[in-house]
């Protein structure tokens, strides 16, 4: 199941955990809660940086490197530069 609708299904239920099996339907382990909580906390992580047009960083924000933010950021900045620049008048 994906991570989202697993996700949801928590919070429609008000679950703490979810078990997970197999295809023959052993016992492979469980989700918690926290688990959820962690992958919620990334898909809007995601979502946010999504909508201020950048890609999404593979690490925290104080964590990254300057280097991996100007690359992911590149783009949509030059964009935003050469919209910005002023026009010749003739």
């Amino acid at each position: 199941m994906d991570q989202e609708q697993l996700s949801n299904l928590f919070a429609q239920h008000d679950l703490l955990a979810i078990p997970v099996i197999d295809a023959r339907g052993c016992m492979k382990g469980i989700v918690t809660v926290d688990d959820i909580v962690h992958v919620v906390r990334q898909e809007a992580t995601e979502d946010i940086q999504k909508f201020g047009g950048m890609e999404a960083l593979d690490m925290p924000y104080l964590r990254s490197h300057i280097l991996d933010m100007i690359k992911k950021r590149a783009g949509w900045l030059s964009a935003l530069f050469l919209g910005e620049m002023p026009r010749r008048r003739r």
